[in-house]
């Protein structure tokens, strides 16, 4: 069985190594050579997929691997079957995603139909502006949940990494720093973005924050008399 499992994958790293020779000598190769490497008498979509392959190198390197964003840059749509812990963020991002992706597509849809230097970069600019506004509204969301959570159960601080620190550096192998933590009455709670909330952990089970995460002093809870 593990002869076969090798087998397979070889044979898989062969076929994608052989699909990014095509996609990269056909699609961007011979088009840029046969415009005299001037990639202003390109096709467009060279530009397209110039711009997709800085993309995959830009979120990759974001994500803390830099040299698998290289590999991938090779022949981005590789990076479609490499999504795993992304999924995990799935619900929390939806919202964001959403108003990103429509903020770019209509930027898209406005340069596109422009001419010249604009049109080939429409692409690029648009996903420089997903990125921007993902981000921004992302955290925002991020801190204000865990706040609100965090006040629920009673704490009265909080520490928590920023949501690019997660997605860069979960999950690990026995991985001990966690998106965030809080103490209420002695136990200790960690976030979960996949249940978005503070879930509590026994006392046996370590957990500790980078030098980087951010110090949230909440509010103490107020009291009503009775």
């Amino acid at each position: 069985m593990s002869i076969l499992f090798a087998a397979v994958i070889v044979v898989f790293f062969l076929a994608l190594a052989c699909i990014a020779f095509v996609w990269n000598f056909y699609l961007i190769f011979k088009p840029l050579k046969q415009a005299r490497w001037r990639l202003s008498h390109a096709p467009v979509r060279v530009s397209f997929l110039l711009t997709f392959a800085a993309i995959v190198l830009v979120w990759s390197t974001l994500k803390g691997n830099f040299i698998a964003g290289v590999i991938n840059a090779l022949f981005p749509p590789i990076v479609l079957i490499s999504v795993r812990y992304e999924v995990l963020f799935l619900k929390f991002v939806s919202g964001p995603v959403a108003a990103a992706g429509c903020a770019a597509l209509i930027v898209f849809a406005l340069l596109v139909a422009a001419r010249g230097v604009i049109r080939r970069l429409s692409l690029g600019i648009a996903a420089s502006l997903f990125l921007v506004i993902f981000l921004t509204l992302v955290e925002k969301k991020s801190r204000e949940i865990m706040i609100a959570q965090a006040l629920e159960i009673g704490a009265t601080t909080l520490e928590r990494h920023s949501f690019l620190w997660s997605l860069r550096n979960t999950p690990r192998e026995f991985q001990l720093d966690v998106h965030a933590i809080t103490q209420v009455n002695g136990d200790r709670y960690i976030w979960s973005y996949r249940e978005q909330k503070f879930v509590k952990i026994p006392p046996t089970i370590w957990a500790e924050m980078t030098n980087s995460a951010e110090v949230i002093r909440l509010p103490a809870p107020t009291r009503t008399n009775e």
